[in-house]
């Protein structure tokens, strides 16, 4: 016996259940606790993210980088990063871009806190050599991971900067304790695990939801792709509509997903409003670059855009308008054909919520 899906989450879900099945690791941003079941059921950790409860992730944890020849400690690529990301918080917060000083500040700041610690490009760096240290009754042999640098840790050398003092003050609660502080501390959670989701549920307000994603697609680059370019990986971002609201982080979505492919690594991006996608240039290329796009029901109002950006005939229309559950458009790398998912007895124990 077979039921039918019920619409875009579902379907997610039984593409990262049998993805899971073929041995590709899974990580999932949740919004509103739909994959909790699967992802237990599956065997992986989900994790609970919270207003004023440490999360477990450092936003300034750092991992090699393997660039195709050599192995480095990439800290320009953590510029890049937090520049997107302060670029949105100063947008939102303050109502303006950041100005050069500020940008210049940022890179300065964030080498400081490195600098700190003793890290540089050299991997030999990120570690401190321990042979033989008893750790919780045996001995550690190898190298141990140097304690990280923290928000707080670059907020202070924010704020000892004349031209960024504004910007320092912004970042307040941000800081470990106050609304935000839930990724300043050290890091505690590895993604080791083959499936791993989190949990946003609890978070209602848009603007904190957009930089806990952000946060943590930043971390899942270092540990959940970078450190595991050899096995075939998914993240998917559902709602994630929600990054093209600002230009730095449509920026950043667009360039993680074409970054991926080079570490074997699907990006699945989902949303309901397909027009928000359709409506900067940024959100049209991440469409563009996926090899498989799956249209579903669609209301009339963008009918002849979503055609004509994807090129289908005419005769689609009718079929998006009329599209039962299940039923969707499939474009795979530009063959396009109308498919229908279903769902088997095992699976719907899991996918349906």
């Amino acid at each position: 016996m077979e039921y039918q899906v019920l619409g875009k989450s579902v379907a997610i879900k039984l593409i990262l259940g049998r993805s899971a099945i073929i041995g590709r690791k899974i990580a999932v941003l949740d919004p509103e606790a739909e994959y909790k079941k699967q992802i237990e059921k599956l065997g992986g950790r989900y994790i609970n993210i919270k207003q004023g409860y440490s999360s477990g992730i450092n936003i300034f944890d750092i991992e090699p980088y393997f660039d195709g020849h050599k192995e480095y400690i990439n800290i320009l690529d953590k510029v890049s990063e937090m520049r997107a990301l302060l670029s949105t918080i100063s947008r939102e917060y303050m109502n303006r871009a950041l100005n050069p000083k500020e940008l210049s500040d940022i890179e300065i700041a964030i080498n400081e806190i490195y600098g700190k610690k003793g890290i540089t490009k050299d991997v030999d760096s990120l570690y401190e050599s321990k042979n033989g240290k008893l750790e919780n009754g045996k001995y550690t042999l190898g190298k141990i991971k140097k304690t990280m640098p923290t928000f707080t840790d670059f907020q202070m050398a924010l704020s000892k900067r004349e031209s960024s003092k504004e910007l320092a003050e912004v970042l307040v609660p941000f800081l470990q304790g106050k609304s935000l502080g839930m990724f300043d501390c050290q890091s505690t959670v590895n993604a080791k695990d083959d499936i791993i989701g989190f949990n946003l549920s609890d978070i209602k307000d848009e603007f904190t939801k957009f930089y806990i994603t952000f946060v943590l697609l930043t971390w899942l680059w270092q540990k959940f792709v970078l450190l595991n370019k050899d096995r075939e990986k998914v993240v998917a971002v559902d709602e994630s509509w929600m990054f093209l609201k600002y230009p730095e982080s449509a920026n950043f979505l667009e360039n993680l997903s074409r970054r991926g492919r080079k570490y074997n690594t699907s990006l699945i991006v989902a949303s309901q409003y397909l027009d928000e996608f359709l409506s900067v240039e940024e959100g049209k290329a991440i469409i563009k670059g996926c090899s498989t796009t799956m249209l579903m029901k669609q209301s009339s109002g963008n009918l002849s855009e979503i055609t004509n950006f994807f090129n289908l005939a005419r005769g689609t229309e009718d079929f998006l308008m009329s599209a039962r559950p299940g039923e969707c458009i499939l474009n795979l790398n530009g063959n396009i054909t109308a498919i229908k998912f279903d769902m088997t007895d095992f699976e719907k124990e899991f996918v349906t919520t």
